[in-house]
């Protein structure tokens, strides 16, 4: 079942089928805030706090306080951001 309860074979016959373009990395705007996805710009702020060990310290990856580690991390995780 999809939008009204119609089955989608009813919905494709009535012209829903069409495909919509999808933003996966949006930018929020809004009066108080702004929400981006990250770039490598944001390297040395994320490094910047997360370069205290106490962060890390309970987490499985207990050195990621480590530049090269942290750099790591962060190229893995946002391959378009990293270094």
């Amino acid at each position: 079942m999809l939008a009204h309860g119609e089955p989608r074979h009813q919905l494709a016959r009535w012209g829903y089928h069409r495909r919509v373009a999808f933003d996966l990395q949006p930018e929020l705007r809004g009066d108080l805030l702004r929400l981006r996805p990250l770039g490598d710009a944001d390297f040395d702020a994320l490094f910047a706090v997360a370069s205290d060990p106490l962060i890390w310290e309970q987490h499985p990856a207990n050195d990621r306080y480590k530049e090269d580690i942290f750099q790591a991390f962060f190229a893995r995780r946002w391959p378009r951001a990293g270094r």
